[in-house]
């Protein structure tokens, strides 16, 4: 039995080829202001609606249109701004933009009825606009001659010269309500929700039901906003995972007819050679190690870490120093301060001389048999001289102390015997 006093609910039918320009309506424009990081400005909003019933019995309501099977490519793309905070000790504000494409293909019939009937939209947006164009402050502005200060919410690609549509296929851009109690939904055919997590980054078909909200007046500019309310999903793959060589495939298939048999089997073989590499990701290659019983040892890992893991890291580098292979009795790692390491061998004729050195350090070390190591060179042939008074010959062999040395120049020397002729030689 039916309730008495409740009329039964009929949808309303949103289709666009079902569609009329003139039933689009304004209402008072809002004024809006906006704040960024550059400045602070205002614009106006008109919103619109939609008559669904008859001028003498008008029923109006949202403006809404249910589009045809249109492609998105991509899915959702989302964006976030933050904002100055709006009152000092509040946090920053973040606004968060969600938004899909829509690509309206030109093949298809029913599109390029939908393309007029969103040609009517934007004239019947444009007269509405006129009715408040002095609030709008566009006094001149004609619904007959909207200008391109007046957008259509469909981009055509237009050529550079002659201002003509190039043929390529137009978009339209629509964004998404993400708010809790007023979300897009998405379906599949059965009216089951879809998660917006699954709409990014893929190819899809929808039909979309969009709300023609209000028009956006600033900057010189008007544009009309779409929001999707809602849409279908008809099809969806990951991006990038549908070929476009169809009837390709279809015209090798039926020439061919063991060809796709071959080429599964060497994939297949393919797959099994590189079952590693498809399970990680990528390719490493292995690396080569010396035999146990080489003598050079075996090969090491450089430990790898967190360069924030200081610690970690130190400890690592100091096991892998301690696993390293030697040839010789290992050398320890800390050196007592100011203990110096010589070497353990030191070339003939070169002493290291201290860095301080007594007045009488330099004759002793003179004396020592490791000058002597090599026959005295004849630089020239002997002289021959005078005999000398025994007193002048003593104070020509006095060896005299040589100067304390600087601390700086403490710099290997070479001594040979060519080095004390000079003060033997006797004149």
């Amino acid at each position: 039995m039916e309730a008495i006093g409740q009329p039964e609910e009929t949808e309303r039918d949103y289709s666009c080829e079902n569609f009329i320009g003139t039933n689009v309506q304004g209402a008072k424009p809002k004024g809006k202001t906006f704040e960024n990081e550059k400045e602070k400005g205002k614009y106006k909003e008109l919103p619109l609606f939609y008559n669904y019933g008859t001028p003498e019995a008008p029923r109006v309501d949202a403006c809404l249109m249910e589009l045809p099977i249109v492609d998105c490519k991509g899915g959702i793309v989302s964006k976030s701004k933050e904002y100055p905070a709006r009152k000092e000790g509040d946090s920053p504000y973040i606004k968060e933009n969600h938004s899909m494409m829509f690509i309206f293909d030109l093949d298809d019939a029913e599109i390029e009825a939908c393309l007029k009937k969103m040609d009517e939209l934007h004239v019947g947006c444009a007269y509405a606009f006129a009715k408040f164009k002095n609030d709008l402050e566009n006094f001149e502005f004609d619904p007959e001659r909207p200008g391109a200060s007046f957008k259509s919410p469909v981009f055509y690609k237009r050529d550079q010269m002659s201002g003509e549509r190039t043929g390529q296929n137009p978009t339209m851009w629509v964004k998404l309500n993400h708010w809790k109690n007023n979300k897009t939904l998405f379906t599949d055919i059965d009216g089951n929700p879809i998660d917006w997590s699954l709409l990014y980054d893929v190819e899809l078909k929808l039909i979309p039901l969009v709300h023609v909200d209000h028009i956006y007046v600033g900057s010189g500019t008007s544009t009309i906003q779409m929001k999707l309310i809602s849409a279908v999903i008809t099809n969806i793959v990951p991006m990038n995972t549908v070929t476009k060589q169809g009837s390709t495939l279809a015209r090798l298939k039926a020439k061919h007819a063991g060809l796709a048999n071959t080429v599964a089997s060497q994939l297949a073989t393919l797959r099994m050679e590189k079952q590693d590499t498809l399970d990680h990701g990528n390719f490493q290659p292995q690396n080569a190690t010396l035999p146990a019983n080489s003598e050079a040892g075996q090969m090491h890992k450089i430990p790898t870490g967190s360069g924030n893991n200081v610690q970690g890291n130190a400890d690592q580098l100091t096991a892998f120093l301690g696993g390293a292979p030697t040839q010789t009795s290992p050398v320890p790692t800390q050196v007592a301060p100011h203990q110096v390491q010589l070497p353990t061998q030191v070339a003939p004729h070169q002493v290291q001389l201290p860095t301080q050195v007594a007045p009488q350090s330099v004759p002793q070390i003179v004396s020592q048999p490791l000058v002597q190591t090599q026959p005295p060179v004849q630089t020239q042939p002997p002289v021959q001289s005078q005999p000398v008074p025994p007193a002048q010959l003593q104070q020509t062999l006095q060896i005299q102390p040589q100067p304390q040395p600087q601390p700086q120049s403490a710099q290997p020397v070479q001594f040979s015997a060519t080095q004390t002729q000079p003060m033997l030689q006797i004149q």
